[in-house]
């Protein structure tokens, strides 16, 4: 059996580069953003492989954007706060 890379930066991406750029991004718009992928957080953030190379592909999107970067990673976080906030 061949082992196949599994990851789903492409269900993130779109949305994520689009509220990034949007004219209307403000201090809270991560959180924003993690709460339109609510009960998708495990996507990105189980303890898996999947999840761990879809992280890592999503921090491909902002090489070379620093600032893109950043979003991305605070994006994330709000995700693993919110999945927090459900298994509480």
């Amino acid at each position: 059996m061949k082992n196949t890379r599994v990851t789903y930066s492409e269900f993130f991406a779109n949305q994520i580069l689009s509220d990034f750029y949007s004219p209307d991004r403000h201090s809270d718009s991560a959180m924003d953003t993690a709460d339109k992928f609510r009960d998708d957080e495990w996507r990105a953030t189980d303890d898996s492989p999947y999840a761990h190379h879809t992280q890592i592909d999503l921090y491909k999107l902002g090489e070379g954007n620093r600032n893109l970067i950043f979003w991305i990673i605070e994006v994330i976080d709000c995700m693993f706060y919110n999945r927090s906030m459900v298994e509480e």
